[in-house]
């Protein structure tokens, strides 16, 4: 998992070394060749203390255009429909000439808007679905989701692998299930990868009723962000959104051999991030009681959150000079910044099933999120701060999607890209670089779910051959 993993071109790898203090003991991978690079940070042996450093912004690459992006006659895409906001597609020109396209920011003269890859989109609605977990008590829920095929989770494909997609704020379930099944076209149209995506409703949605009258678990809508995100419950107060996602993994059939370890990755994006990396902090992740109730094979998939949960008191001390070593400190200007969903000191979630106790010592939780399999996965150029926000017109010159900015989230640092590099590298130094994860910076994407999903980066670590 931390060296070169099986199925990339040895041939095309060199290996570079970072800027850390100290012997150098971690490095950067750059796998594949041209605008298909990979770039993955390996944390070896990094010691208490080393902060791993490398620039905020990438410059002067060639833009992916033609895979992602493909002839406009065709169903996926239009030069009018598959880039990012503030965006237009435009054909490639110059040196980078080919059939294909790219996504060129609508103001030039934009500093933080960036020339991107333009993405496939849905060819179809999926419909929704409906998953009936039963309480301990014995009453029954219902909860929303959307899936590969429209198929119901409880018959996912035996000898498929599965993907959870999890959506952000803007709680586009059905976006982030047609994004994922272009990446994994993209990526290998004949792997066996069965979808499936979890939709947290808000209370204030016009529909909260499946279409057979079950009332659908929904979230208290006057929050924008979700409280779904940090694992609280419903708004009667029935399950925890992390006993929802355990239930959705549970609902799995047992993979093939019988009562095989399925392969199982759970990607979440902006506030699904966040929720992502809460649940692999103190969510259960175990399959059904009829496959035996075993451990999965697990790997959660981190991209763009606006926050984490820390362990410690800790954060990263923000005079510390870049290219320098993290200097970590106690914060003593925001009060409540180590509750949850920022820290462990108070307010934990009420859920009970994730095999921590979380009305006592949570010592446990962290040990086990140490053992866990973790990637942090960083748009290099979601790199918008609250300065850049305010210093314009309609949330300034870059698109900052919601960048949430209080006192506990800047503690965090000044961008999602800082926030990420930060609490990879407060990772490292408490489990004194023995945590089983890697940060993957993202070429060319911003606060972009789609990107995130399609990009030849990210389709390496969700759809790639390798087993993570």
């Amino acid at each position: 998992r931390h060296d070169c993993a099986p199925g990339y071109p040895y041939s095309s790898m060199s290996i570079v070394n970072l800027s850390v203090s100290g012997p150098p003991r971690a490095w950067i991978a750059m796998v594949g060749v041209g605008a298909t690079a990979l770039f993955l940070i390996f944390p070896i042996t990094i010691g208490h203390g080393d902060a791993v450093t490398a620039p905020d912004r990438t410059e002067g690459m060639t833009v992916l255009q033609a895979e992602l992006c493909p002839d406009p006659s065709g169903h996926h895409c239009s030069p009018t429909t598959c880039c990012p906001a503030q965006t237009q597609c435009s054909q490639a020109t110059g040196s980078r000439a080919t059939d294909g396209w790219e996504c060129r920011p609508i103001n030039r003269t934009n500093p933080y808007l960036f020339t991107t890859a333009a993405y496939r989109t849905c060819p179809s609605t999926p419909e929704p679905l409906t998953l009936p977990i039963t309480l301990p008590d014995g009453r029954t829920v219902y909860f929303q989701y959307f899936s590969s095929g429209n198929v119901p989770v409880e018959q996912a494909p035996p000898d498929a692998e599965v993907l959870v997609v999890q959506h952000g704020a803007t709680r586009v379930a059905a976006q982030y299930l047609c994004a994922a099944e272009g990446g994994a076209a993209l990526a290998s149209p004949s792997r066996k990868v069965y979808m499936v995506a979890p939709h947290f409703l808000a209370s204030n949605d016009p529909v909260l009723v499946d279409k057979e009258g079950h009332p659908l678990l929904n979230w208290n809508g006057s929050d924008p962000n979700g409280p779904w995100r940090a694992g609280y419950r419903d708004m009667n107060s029935t399950i925890s959104s992390f006993g929802v996602i355990d239930a959705l993994l549970a609902a799995l059939p047992c993979g093939e051999p019988a009562h095989a370890t399925r392969q199982v990755r759970l990607f979440g994006h902006s506030s699904g991030g966040q929720l992502a990396q809460r649940y692999a902090l103190l969510g259960a992740q175990r399959a059904g009681s009829r496959c035996g109730g075993g451990s999965l094979g697990l790997t959660t998939v981190v991209a763009n959150p606006s926050s984490f949960a820390y362990f410690t008191p800790v954060r990263a001390d923000p005079k510390t000079p870049p290219g320098s070593p993290i200097k970590w400190v106690v914060p003593t200007t925001c009060p409540g910044y180590n509750r949850w969903e920022w820290g462990l000191e108070g307010g934990l979630p009420a859920y009970s099933t994730g095999g921590c106790n979380l009305t006592g010592n949570l010592s446990g939780c962290v040990t086990r999120y140490a053992q866990r399999r973790l990637v942090y996965l960083a748009g290099l150029n979601d790199t918008c701060t609250p300065a850049d926000a305010a210093s314009g017109p309609n949330h300034g010159p870059c698109p900052d999607h919601g960048l949430e900015t209080t006192c506990m989230d800047l503690l965090g640092g000044s961008s999602r890209l800082k926030r990420a590099r930060n609490f990879y590298a407060y990772q490292l130094d408490v489990f004194e670089g023995q945590a089983d994860a890697a940060f993957v910076g993202v070429p060319w994407s911003g606060h972009d779910h789609i990107l995130m999903l399609q990009s030849p980066t990210s389709r390496d670590i969700l759809f790639g051959p390798q087993t993570l």
